[in-house]
């Protein structure tokens, strides 16, 4: 029964990501300047540890 759980958690953890990548391209095409802030810098950072 863990495993449907898991699964569960890991889907829509899943889609939690993609709409949240979404959401953050949504605001750059608004011309937002999120990603010029500190907060921007964060997350640049971020992926930049991650290495994708």
């Amino acid at each position: 029964m863990y495993k449907v759980w898991i699964a569960r958690i890991l889907y829509y953890l899943f889609f939690a990501i993609v709409f949240f990548i979404a959401f953050i391209i949504f605001i750059e095409i608004m011309n937002v300047d999120l990603l010029k802030s500190s907060f921007g810098n964060f997350f640049i950072n971020l992926f930049k540890k991650i290495q994708f």
